[in-house]
């Protein structure tokens, strides 16, 4: 079929007329010959040459206060043609009209711009938001639980309404760090890799979504590392969740204690068996030396290749030492003989699984012996996951809204 295009009908559709059928019809199998197209359009008989009818017209109307009235002196520009005048009296009033100056001529109004187009694009000529904006808008929401993290050291420290909070935070990771020895300061190293790094700030949420504190860690930039030379073997496992379900649902039936503990510096009491070096941390820098000084690397960090796995091995040794023995269906499940404690373990967060407070409170204190710990008591909340107990029922619901939520927000 031979057709004329007059429009688009979408992603690659055209809306070609065919006279032939007088429709419009929109397709995308169109081919174009651009220097055959007027012969095209004359081959087409005469009895289909017809123009195209288009139903979906649409007229505005201008709005009657915007224009005036036109005045009621105007002739109709069909009026019947005046007489003939006669030759002599023509004549003399064109010569009167040549004697006559000339008028000015009346300025007509200049046409009123054409309306500029409007973007569909929300999003068009506005530049990304920079952190002054954003913290602005941050100080005047109602909700302080939904702030946007800091994403460097310079905006935790300048922040309009937590700035001695996050000081704090990373006051405390840093002696945290410290404490444990992790690294020496050294000169420079020639012919090797340099480990940089990096402050991550986070907000630490109840199962509601609200803010309960401000957590920083100092993360070393792993991507760097060279295998082989800065490490070996990675792989860490954690405890699977389907493990986690079906240890809910023994503690229902048995009413167990179900407590949590958080090791503070997990990764920062394991002694490194390769040599990294790493840079100073930002506003930690020790200028008071004459060489270039990097860190030494002696303990592990957070963000090394090696960090998870040289825990989980120090953990695990530690808890068949007090008496644990490794379940063979998972291998971060450990259970006591002797007094039925199971511990189900996710990288730094432990869950404590007893028949009485006894046991479960020494397994605290032995844990308290030997690693930082923070004890959060009864499990209201881990990895998203809200707890609800009753233990006069025995019944044991677990919930992910505050989860939810937060993806959804």
């Amino acid at each position: 079929m031979k057709g004329q295009l007059i429009g688009y009908g979408g992603t690659n559709q055209w809306k070609v007329w065919i006279p032939e059928k007088n429709e419009v019809v929109t397709s995308a199998h169109v081919i174009f010959d651009e220097e055959k197209g007027e012969q095209l359009m004359t081959e087409i008989p005469a009895e289909h040459a017809t123009e195209p009818i288009i139903h979906d017209e649409i007229r505005v109307l201008p709005d009657p206060d915007q224009y005036p009235t036109p005045p009621t002196t105007i002739r109709s520009r069909t009026a019947s043609p005046e007489p003939e005048k006669s030759p002599s009296v023509s004549e003399d009033k064109e010569d009167e009209e040549s004697q006559q100056p000339e008028k000015p001529a009346r300025k007509q109004k200049p046409p009123p711009p054409p309306p500029s187009r409007v973007s569909e694009r929300s999003g068009k000529g506005q530049h990304a938001p920079r952190f002054g904006e954003t913290v602005a808008k941050l100080a005047q929401s109602s909700n302080p639980d939904d702030e946007e993290e800091p994403t460097t050291y310079r905006e935790a420290t300048t922040h309009p309404t937590c700035a001695k909070q996050w000081e704090k935070a990373i006051m405390d990771e840093y002696h945290s760090i410290m404490r444990n020895n992790t690294w020496k300061l050294v000169p420079r190293p020639a012919n090797r890799q340099v480990v940089t790094c990096k402050w991550v700030f986070k907000h630490k949420k109840d199962q509601f979504g609200r803010i309960t504190r401000l957590k920083v860690r100092l993360v070393a930039r792993g991507f760097s590392q060279v295998y082989g030379i800065d490490y070996l073997d990675t792989y860490a496992p954690v405890a699977k969740l389907a493990s986690i379900r079906i240890l809910f649902v023994i503690a229902a039936s048995l009413d167990l204690e179900i407590h949590q503990m958080d090791i503070v510096t997990a990764f920062l009491a394991n002694i490194l068996h390769e040599e990294i070096y790493m840079e100073q941390p930002e506003g930690f820098v020790d200028d008071g030396h004459d060489v270039d000084m990097v860190c030494e690397l002696e303990k592990s960090l957070y963000g090394l290749k090696q960090s998870a796995r040289l825990w989980n091995q120090k953990l695990d040794g530690y808890l068949r030492k007090i008496g644990y023995t490794q379940t063979n269906a998972d291998h971060c499940v450990y259970v006591n003989n002797d007094n039925g404690v199971i511990v189900a373990m996710w990288v730094d967060d432990l869950i404590i699984f007893g028949k009485d407070p006894v046991g479960v409170d020494l397994l605290k204190l032995q844990l308290r012996m030997k690693f930082e710990l923070k004890d959060m008591g009864e499990l209201q909340y881990f990895l998203g996951i809200q707890v609800l107990r009753d233990r006069k029922k025995k019944l044991l619901q677990i919930l992910q809204c505050g989860y939810v939520n937060m993806i959804l927000e």
